[in-house]
């Protein structure tokens, strides 16, 4: 297949040989309707389990890695990136009850990974076995009401420790200046404190921070 290359992807921080096809080759290596048009206002996909079927394909797929996040970030030497973790807590709530609250994003960040910690506020330990992040659910929405995980779950499948964070993956989750990360946390048992830690990334230039002086 003209245009291919199958190599493996390559490690974290360096970029990765794609599967992709050679527009220039007149069209050789595309399914029979040809290299995919950019004029349509919708794509005919198919499914990625069709991938080896090029027969049917109509658009063209290609391998990306998505487990460690890869942040688009401006090439522009009046531009910074800063780390931010940002984070909520729910205090003694009713079990069994979601508490919402809002992550405000001041300046436009990109979400790659989630951290939580849950401890019991009378100083009594918790069941032997019972991994604290399994205390409560959690779910995460964006303030345009798209729900980033559909429903809560619990706290060990959607967050991680200081040591080891929940990564987002791909390219994060992307937030403007203005928008608003939502998070509802639910305890399963009652005299809890849970703390929910966002880390991102702040893209920082001149429109957004004024230096000192």
């Amino acid at each position: 297949m003209s245009g291919r290359n199958y190599g493996m992807p390559g490690p974290y921080g360096q970029a990765a040989p794609m599967a992709t096809r050679d527009p220039a080759s007149g069209g050789a290596g595309w399914g029979p309707n040809g290299p995919p048009s950019y004029n349509n206002a919708q794509a005919a996909l198919d499914p990625p389990s069709a991938y080896g079927n090029l027969g049917g394909q109509k658009v063209d797929w290609y391998r990306e890695p998505v487990m460690e996040p890869r942040v688009f970030f401006p090439n522009d030497m009046y531009t910074a990136k800063q780390m931010r973790w940002r984070g909520v807590t729910v205090l003694n709530q009713a079990a069994n009850t979601e508490v919402i609250s809002l992550i405000n994003i001041d300046i436009p960040s990109t979400v790659i990974a989630f951290t939580a910690a849950a401890v019991d506020t009378t100083g009594g330990a918790l069941p032997v076995g019972l991994d604290s992040l399994d205390t409560f659910l959690v779910r995460y929405a964006h303030n345009s009401g798209d729900r980033l995980t559909p429903t809560p779950v619990l706290g060990s499948c959607a967050a991680g420790t200081g040591q080891f964070p929940c990564m987002v993956g791909a390219a994060g989750w992307v937030f403007n200046r203005g928008g608003s990360l939502e998070v509802g946390i639910t305890p399963l048992r009652a005299n809890l404190r849970i703390t929910v830690m966002a880390i991102m990334v702040e893209i920082r230039s001149h429109q957004n921070y004024n230096p000192p002086g």
